[in-house]
This record gives structure tokens, sequence and C-alpha cells, in this order.
């Protein structure tokens, strides 16, 4: 488990061209976010975790016509590893990102995302060959969003979809 925690306290003096005096904004953004990983392992040939992760954002500012923002990131789901004759080892990642108070309607819904990994060992386990594939079903996205006492920003980009590595290591020890 592991908890975090933020809060800002933003206090802006602007002006605009025209104006006789400055406007003073104050805005508030409280964040916080918890990852929670709870494993069962039955035995040495099986490895299974379930996944959560959490972000709550709440935004509140005086600015005129400042709707507070409340946001939600969930992402869970399961970890499975098991060890395959001929010292083969599989790994799976089956995640749901679940995205939800954005004032885009873009940005909120929810993604499957599946990862992948299958690896062999070699040579008394000092060689291993693994090959990875990341986000096969193209779904993951990567979110930002800030809000100031100037602007409020959300945005959405794709991570690089659906890729595969292929690595060797080699174990000095």
């Amino acid at each position: 488990n592991h908890l975090r925690a933020l809060y800002n306290h933003n206090i802006d003096l602007s002006s605009h061209e025209g104006m006789e005096n400055s406007v003073r904004n104050t805005t508030h953004h409280v964040a916080m976010a918890n990852d929670m990983i709870v494993r069962y392992r039955p035995s040495t040939k099986w490895d299974l975790r379930a996944l959560l992760s959490a972000t709550w954002m709440h935004t509140k500012s005086d600015i005129p016509d400042f709707t507070d923002i409340s946001t939600v990131d969930l992402s869970y789901g399961l970890r499975l590893q098991s060890a395959l004759p001929w010292q083969i080892h599989l790994g799976s990642t089956f995640l749901v990102n679940t995205t939800r108070g954005y004032q885009s309607e873009a940005l909120n819904g929810d993604r499957f995302i599946w990862n992948a990994q299958l690896s062999r060992a070699f040579f008394h386990d000092r060689l291993i060959l693994t090959l990875k594939g990341y986000d096969m079903l193209a779904q993951l996205r990567n979110y930002y969003h800030s809000v100031t006492t100037m602007s409020s920003t959300e945005i959405s980009s794709n991570a690089v979809p659906r890729s595969f590595m292929l690595t060797l290591t080699w174990k000095v020890n």
C-alpha cells in the first residue's frame, strides 16, 4: 500500500490592458493517490497479484464562472505469472483504466489494457531472453490535468500504442 497527498494554494494577481486595478484570484488544488497490491503465491510456479491504483483530484477557485473540478482515475486488474516447462516463464497483466469527472467527455471512459511477457533463461540462469508485448489492444492514454488561477487544462495523449520489445540480459553474479 502506498498513499500520496498533495495540496496547492495559489494566489495570483492579474490585470489586463485597460483594467484599472489588478484582480486577485485564489485556487485550491487537492490530490490524493493510493496504490495497492495483493499477492497470492500458491506455489513456486504460480504468482497472482491484484492491482489497484486510485487518484482523486479536486480543484476550486474564486475565478468568476469557474466550475469546481473533481476527477477520479482508477486502474485495477490482475497480474498472472507462471513457470512453464523448459524454464519458460509466462506473465500477463490485465488492467482496466477508468477516468471520470473530466470536463471533456472524450477523456471520461474505460479502457482495457493487456500486457504480456514470455522469457527463457539459459546458461545456468545467467542469460535471459525476454519478449514483452505492451498495450496489445492499443487502448492506453496519458492524461494531464492542471488548473491555475489563469487557466484550466485537460490533455489526453496517445502513449506508444501496441509495442513489442525483445531483450537479452546477462547476469554478472
